[in-house]
């Protein structure tokens, strides 16, 4: 009878409980627009899920709200080419292919993050975009080719000798 009661009680109780409590030493709790923000200090994102299926993250390290985060951005980098690179002349061609559709900012950036050069284009999945850079007034160098807009953003990096 006691096996009984126990494979009961087994097969019965297989749920978890969520809690959403922190122990921490220090934190605030803030809302406004019908957004709220609670956080603990001390602790960090530890980790991103993602759902690919279903285009959504959730991060672990830090107190989760009731509502799954939307992806931020998808990350384009692999999605963005520079040619001739490293290069010795005064053009370089940055390649854009199967991104999403939109109006981009395509910004040329030294190693310190100045921006030094910076153009707004517009990109459609139904062609590659080849962009013509000018380089010709950079000494040589390290630079960073940034693309991005409210849903996507890369960054590549140009050496010019």
């Amino acid at each position: 009878m006691t096996f009984l009661a126990v494979m009961l009680c087994i097969n019965t109780a297989c749920a978890q409980l969520l809690d959403r409590s922190v122990t921490s030493s220090a934190g605030e709790s803030n809302s406004a627009n019908n957004i709220s923000l609670t956080y603990a200090i001390g602790e960090s994102v530890t980790d991103l899920f993602q759902n690919a299926t279903a285009g959504k993250i959730i991060t672990a390290g830090f107190i989760q709200g009731d509502q799954v985060i939307n992806m931020p951005f998808a990350i384009i980098t692999r999605e963005l080419a520079v040619f001739p690179n490293p290069t010795a002349g005064n053009s370089a061609k940055l390649d854009m292919r199967n991104m999403p559709d939109g109006n981009y900012t395509v910004e040329l950036c030294d190693v310190i993050g100045r921006i030094l050069f910076s153009k707004t284009i517009q990109y459609t999945k139904d062609f590659s975009l080849n962009l013509d850079l000018d380089i010709s007034r950079y000494k040589g160098g390290t630079y960073y080719i940034r693309v991005r807009n409210e849903l996507a953003k890369g960054t590549v990096k140009l050496v010019k000798l």
